[in-house]
Parts: structure tokens; sequence; C-alpha cells
């Protein structure tokens, strides 16, 4: 168990290095829509994340819409931001290594 959990946190930690470093090229996040046979919710979540326009509590706040804190909803630790949703939450992670091992994908 502490293997595969030590892996996907490598590969969350891989994408997270990925996703800093579209940033700093500066791609254009619209060629996410060319993929195929990606669904197009999916692909239009990734543009999301990329963008980092997910509406995390952190987001919200900025926008002005009041939330009760901005604390992270799922492990209520740190501050919820789409770096932390996606990548750095325990619980959410958690749920990826069930999400993986339901669908069979061994990391």
């Amino acid at each position: 168990m502490y293997m595969a959990k030590k892996s996907i946190k490598g590969v969350w930690c891989n994408i997270s290095k990925a996703i800093n470093c579209l940033h700093e090229v500066n791609i254009d996040h619209q060629s996410i829509f060319t993929v195929d046979p990606v669904p197009l919710n999916v692909k239009s979540f990734i543009w999301h994340a990329l963008l980092r326009r997910i509406p995390v509590n952190t987001n919200l706040t900025s926008r002005g819409i009041n939330v009760q804190t901005d604390l992270c909803t799922l492990c209520g630790t740190e501050k919820e931001t789409v770096d932390h949703l996606l990548i750095k939450c325990n619980v959410a992670e958690e749920v990826c290594e069930w999400i993986f091992k339901w669908c069979g994908i061994t990391i």
C-alpha cells in the first residue's frame, strides 16, 4: 500500500510541475480541445484547471463571493486552491487512488 501511495504522490507531483511549466511557457490552452478521444467535459475541466478557474474557496473569495472558510472543503487543513484540491489534498489523493483501483489502473 505504501508503494502505491508513493507512486500516486509522484504522479501528482509530476502533474503539478507540468501545469506550472505550461503557465510559464504560455501555451495555447485552446489546443486542449483538439485532442481525441477525450470527452469534452474532461477537456473543459482540464482547461479550467490550467487557467486556475475552478471555483475553489480562494477563487470564490477573490471574486467577492462569501464563503464560510477558505480552508479545503475535503480535508480542512489548508487553503483550498486549485493546486491543493487537485494535487496536494490527502483526501483527493485517496479518492484518485480508489478510482484508479476501481478502473484497474496500476501506477
